[in-house]
């Protein structure tokens, strides 16, 4: 979800709804009961407007034996480039490690054997490379402008046009970036997740909140309670797919959106939802 400059005051964690984000393996409880009823939980969004689009480096959630590899912050170039921008900036300062991803999952080692990564030159995504590991958000909101044409925004700004405690759900999906046009995946930026790639089972719903580095998991919760939706599988994209969808977020003026996010620390079992619950065929369907 988008950076917390966007975002009410912070919460003491103690005090906050069920945090994000979360492991979304099957099988993983948490303890911290939601006031929503499970009904409550936006599972479509076909209803809804999307108000926002942005990407993280790294997966902010968790999938065990998809994306749940750590690794070093300086494992590339880019990588030190980026944690310094992410970070604090400070060359003097140790790299701060973030995120999951998706290096040890099926695909991804079987795309790396066949010298399916590669390079490319992105022309409109900043600081970002071929082989890491994403995840995109897709905000809808209920508080949206009237007009279409005035729905998308950079942050939480689009989300709260109408409405100051408007509903809020989003859809993610986790992605590992190919040199290879063969995973081409169309109309990335403003379609919504990619339905087709996800099978039964694969997708999860939960009660949360926004994510950012900005929140933690003891003084600085977030108060925003989100909907979520996330696809619990590494996907290939192509470096070129996701470089049109960049373009595509610049063209709406969506420049800041261009470039990844931090990721929040996974939060610990005691400000996770006590269940994440599978989506069906028409929910994953229902974008």
């Amino acid at each position: 979800m988008t950076e917390v400059e966007e975002a009410p005051a912070l919460y003491p964690c103690a005090e906050a709804e069920p945090q994000s984000p979360r492991d979304v393996t099957p099988g993983f409880v948490g303890e911290k009961p939601s006031r929503l009823p499970p009904s409550s939980i936006v599972t479509r969004v076909d209803t809804m407007a999307l108000v926002n689009v942005h990407f993280h480096l790294g997966a902010e959630h968790r999938s065990e034996g998809e994306y749940d590899t750590t690794k070093p912050s300086d494992d590339t170039e880019a990588r030190r480039r980026l944690r310094r921008l992410l970070d604090s900036g400070d060359p003097a300062l140790p790299l701060e490690t973030h995120g999951y991803y998706c290096d040890q999952s099926p695909g991804y080692v079987e795309k790396r054997d066949a010298g399916g990564l590669g390079e490319y030159a992105f022309e409109h995504c900043e600081n970002v490379e071929v082989g890491q590991t994403y995840e995109v958000h897709w905000v809808y909101s209920t508080g949206a402008a009237a007009e279409e044409s005035e729905r998308l925004a950079p942050g939480l700004g689009g989300a709260m046009s109408t409405q100051v405690n408007p509903t809020v759900a989003v859809r993610a999906q986790v992605f590992y970036v190919t040199a290879d046009r063969g995973d081409d995946l169309e109309g990335l930026a403003f379609s919504g997740w990619q339905s087709e790639m996800i099978g039964d089972g694969d997708a999860a719903y939960y009660s949360g909140s926004t994510t950012g580095r900005g929140y933690d998991n003891d003084a600085s919760c977030s108060p925003v309670q989100v909907s979520w939706n996330v696809d619990r599988r590494c996907r290939a994209v192509s470096a070129a797919s996701l470089d049109a969808m960049c373009a595509a977020m610049r063209e709406r003026g969506m420049e800041a959106d261009a470039a990844p996010q931090g990721s929040r620390d996974l939060v610990t079992e005691a400000l996770s939802a006590t269940e994440a619950y599978d989506m069906t065929r028409e929910q994953i369907d229902a974008n």
